[in-house]
């Protein structure tokens, strides 16, 4: 079995729902904005980039090595993760800060207003990387220096990497983006982060493929698209589901990706398995509650692509 390392976020989610629409609530024309929005719900989710994508590929059966901080609040998800049996060797605690934590309220029209405090994530530059050998890895958004340093050790260390910069991509300058780019073996964006890259390297799809670097989009409902050296894979979402919440789709199909790749099945093949994993997470509320059924993926491979790989 082959060691993936995931590096990036490990967070707490707030997930607050608004019974009215922000826009009967915030006045455009004025220059000073005080607002208050009386919340019906709070959840409370473990989150964060890389636990998201590890919590899966675990759901998988595979042992991934997560790295990333938590903060003096680190109690609960330290309990969790070990519920769960995942790892924490190379997650370390900073008790001079709090945990990375999300708040997402949504109001009754679908809009979202985001606030995210990134604390002990911009310390994760000082975690000592694995000692053992890694296979594969993937560089999910975390502090600005720590993924700035895992695209050079896993250059230096000529260890095949994606580089997933998400919600991050606008910490990076140009040459930055073109320098890790380069590094990876894949890049991997989402629509909206495709078109910021695109804007501030001023590449094009085949200036990325120059690079000899795949290009991952993913187009939530619409599916996927992979960028091979000489083919370019369309992927379709699943059909016939019940979307709960879509946070951490793009989570989940990082890992049924990263499933694919490290079993060495084709790239049409990891594409399928991760539009399945995100399918199945929008499903439920929050980004690791769900649980993966090995039967019910063969039957989604089955009925809905021309697949012969099985689980």
């Amino acid at each position: 079995m082959k060691n993936i390392l995931v590096s990036g976020s490990i967070a707490y989610d707030n997930i607050m729902s608004f019974e009215g629409s922000f826009s009967d609530t915030l006045d455009s024309d004025k220059e000073v904005i005080s607002a208050a929005f009386l919340i019906k719900e709070l959840k409370k989710n473990f989150g964060g980039c890389a636990a998201n994508i590890t919590f899966n590929l675990n759901q998988l059966g595979l042992k991934p090595i997560m790295m990333g901080a938590l903060g003096a609040d680190h109690h609960n998800y330290s309990l969790e993760l070990d519920r769960l049996k995942i790892s924490t060797k190379y997650v370390q605690i900073f008790d001079d800060v709090y945990s990375p934590q999300a708040f997402i309220t949504s109001d009754s029209k679908g809009n979202q207003l985001t606030s995210f405090y990134p604390g002990a994530m911009n310390l994760a530059h000082r975690i000592n990387f694995p000692s053992e050998n890694i296979d594969l890895a993937i560089i999910s958004p975390d502090g600005y220096e720590s993924m700035q340093q895992k695209v050079m050790l896993c250059d230096q260390k000529n260890i095949p990497f994606i580089f997933d910069p998400g919600q991050g991509i606008g910490m990076f300058s140009s040459d930055e983006l073109k320098e890790f780019s380069k590094c990876a073996s894949i890049l991997a964006l989402n629509e909206y982060e495709w078109e910021i890259f695109q804007q501030k390297t001023g590449y094009s799809i085949d200036d990325v493929k120059k690079l000899d670097t795949h290009l991952l989009i993913t187009l939530g409902e619409k599916g996927s698209i992979f960028y091979a050296m000489q083919e370019t894979i369309v992927t379709p979402a699943i059909a016939g589901v019940n979307v709960i919440d879509p946070t951490g789709c793009g989570d989940a199909f990082r890992a049924g990706f990263l499933y694919g790749w490290s079993n060495d099945l084709c790239w049409s093949d990891a594409c399928m398995l991760g539009s399945i994993m995100g399918g199945i997470a929008v499903e439920y509320n929050g980004t690791q509650n769900h649980n993966i059924d090995f039967l019910r993926i063969n039957q989604l491979i089955e009925s809905q692509f021309n697949s012969d790989f099985r689980m």
